[in-house]
């Protein structure tokens, strides 16, 4: 929804495979009444015949507009993404009705620099889950047409249209060399174009036998699993990264049976084991890989990261639950465990006094250290900036949850 800071949440679950997951459609009338929530109410106050003259997608009879908005607005109730009490039966199109939103906690900020770009919903919904994916976005255009519920000749014609307007970029898949002697093309990735943006020549990396596959995967991806054709590198990454996905498993298994003969063939069975334990210590390894430089591009940019109770890691405006972190790790000022019984008053003053400002970076980080220093009579070192990044690794696991793992 819209706060005071000026975005809407751009929910994770909105994307996601699953119950949640909004079309593009779906979204843009789910935004429209996002941009109209106000904090005194925490709610939106609106009717479907002010929905429906503003927006822009539908441009028929203004009554057929009403009922088109309303069955949106309906349909985003009935998923439990809004909630709003209206019976068309009863009530009329003027209605004032209050909207609240669902929670879901993990979303993204949209702010309105990046949604006033477009006003077209497949525009719209795909810039979004590029914002959450800075780091480029990368599936192929099967996968692309689930996601943009559309089918794929759609899918490309949006995706070229939003390239010709300069609202995205995009690098070319790199060129794989296949143990069956093919190349075979990975998909394009894909980033928000700033406005200011100059062209550039979208040139493909060159050619590797080791395909560079996003961890965090929204769609199943199966590759080879499904169907007679062998099994690639590729494929045995597809399969680490989706271990946890019963759907995705039910299928790779039933192919293991068939290449191994219901595991009687033990040169068969050693192979497939050996290329699954290849490929889930390269997923590893580009998890671990990605940690790293997510945690080192924010503490270059802000002088400080925290880790929040769940295990993950950001800036405050990253967790609405701020004052829940348990850690600080910063460069040039010594890492330390809050949760330590030493470091209770610490901790206590650093809340107090983010409460206080109502906001925080790295300056104002420094001197909250140094006021708590003098009010206790402890005597101040001048701080200098290493060299080298920082490095942080937690000694114990604290209250029940392992988070070391995210500073390997």
């Amino acid at each position: 929804m819209l706060n005071e800071k000026g975005f809407i949440k751009f929910y994770n679950v909105f994307m996601e495979k699953g119950v949640y997951k909004l079309s593009p459609i779906q979204w843009y009338f789910y935004s429209l009444v996002a941009c109209r929530w106000t904090p005194f109410l925490d709610a939106t106050e609106t009717s479907v015949s002010m929905l429906s003259n503003i927006q822009t997608y539908y441009n028929d009879k203004p009554s057929r507009n009403k009922d088109n908005t309303l069955k949106h607005l309906v349909a985003l109730k009935e998923k439990g993404v809004l909630n709003f009490d209206y019976d068309p039966l009863i009530d009329n199109y003027d209605k004032l009705i209050t909207v609240t939103f669902t929670d879901f906690t993990r979303h993204e900020q949209i702010k309105s620099s990046l949604y006033n770009r477009t006003d077209v919903p497949d525009e719209l919904y795909f810039m979004c889950i590029l914002h959450r994916f800075k780091d480029g976005f990368s599936h192929s255009m099967n996968n692309m047409k689930d996601i943009l519920d559309c089918n794929i000749k759609t899918a490309e014609k949006d995706i070229a249209s939003m390239k010709e307007k300069k609202l995205i970029r995009y690098v070319q898949g790199k060129s794989v060399y296949t143990k069956c002697g093919k190349y075979e093309r990975e998909p394009n990735t894909y980033f928000i174009r700033g406005i200011d943006e100059q062209d550039v020549l979208d040139v493909p990396e060159e050619i590797t036998l080791l395909p560079d596959v996003s961890v965090d995967e929204l769609i199943i991806q199966y590759g080879n699993w499904k169907g007679g054709s062998n099994l690639i590198e590729s494929d045995y990454i597809y399969y680490a990264q989706q271990m946890d996905n019963p759907e995705f498993m039910k299928v790779a298994e039933s192919k293991i049976s068939r290449i191994t003969n219901k595991n009687t063939n033990e040169k068969a069975v050693c192979t497939i084991e050996s290329e699954i334990e290849k490929a889930m210590d390269t997923v590893e390894r580009k998890r671990r890989s990605l940690i790293r430089d997510k945690k080192d591009k924010i503490a270059k940019e802000h002088g400080y990261f925290f880790v929040y109770d769940d295990g993950s890691f950001g800036i405050l405006e990253d967790n609405p639950e701020w004052y829940t972190f348990k850690d600080i790790g910063t460069d040039s000022i010594n890492k330390r465990d809050l949760d330590k019984e030493e470091n209770v008053e610490l901790k206590e003053f650093i809340i107090m006094k983010i409460k206080e400002y109502g906001e925080l970076d790295y300056d104002l980080l420094v001197d909250i250290y140094k006021q708590f220093r003098v009010l206790n009579g402890i005597e101040t070192i001048e701080e200098v900036k290493p060299d080298k990044s920082y490095t942080y690794v937690p000694k114990k696991k604290k209250d029940g949850l392992d988070i070391s793992e995210l500073f390997a």
